[in-house]
């Protein structure tokens, strides 16, 4: 599957995001508000109640880190909310890239956010997070973008001084926030949020 331009990266092709402005997600048991943020979701996906998964597609240049979330308990309960965030590779062309979301990835730890009320922060990265990327050959690396992307971006990573370095870059693509919510005198339900981040134009 090629990930030359991303969808995030269509302005010119009538893609557009959807105007900032706060991003509620519903689960059964809960119900979730974020700060405002441009979203993609342009098939009204988050629409309703979701069953146990929420994929959002972030604009470009938006992040939710170090916001707060505002939660609602439909019913009584007690939860836990876990934060993590994946890194993956990219080739970059002036613009076009190819980005390989379905390869390697550097997988952060869970990361348990403390709550303020009826609210938590979610957690903020530094520069060097986004640069922790597993050991892999150059020819790993060849190899994985001839498969996804072609010759011509297979060629483009072997021109790289080493296997990390551009024309290749590690880059932020995913923050997963895992929800263990407890009703009470029920089963444990399980929620994720999946936040897919745009590697970039």
């Amino acid at each position: 599957m090629r990930y030359l331009i991303p969808l995030f990266c269509l302005f010119g092709l009538g893609m557009q995001a959807q105007d900032a402005g706060p991003l509620v997600i519903e689960f059964p048991e809960l119900r979730l508000e974020f700060e405002a943020v441009e979203v993609w979701d342009e098939e009204g996906l988050l629409q309703g109640v979701q069953a146990d998964t929420a994929r959002v597609y972030l604009a470009l240049g938006e992040s939710l880190e170090n916001t707060r979330v505002q939660f609602t308990q439909k019913t009584p309960g007690s939860m836990t909310v876990r934060q993590r965030f994946e890194n993956s590779l990219t080739v970059m062309e002036e613009g076009p890239h190819c980005d390989l979301t379905a390869w390697t990835h550097y997988n952060s730890s869970w990361e348990r956010l403390p709550f303020r009320g009826r609210s938590f922060i979610l957690a903020g990265y530094t520069p060097e997070d986004r640069e922790r990327f597993p050991k892999v050959t150059q020819e790993e690396v060849v190899e994985a973008v001839r498969r996804q992307c072609g010759d011509h971006w297979a060629e483009l990573a072997g021109s790289a001084p080493s296997p990390l370095e551009y024309p290749v870059g590690v880059g932020m693509s995913r923050i997963f926030l895992w929800i263990e919510y407890y009703p009470a005198g029920g089963e444990r339900q399980t929620y994720y949020v999946v936040l897919e981040l745009p590697m970039g134009c």
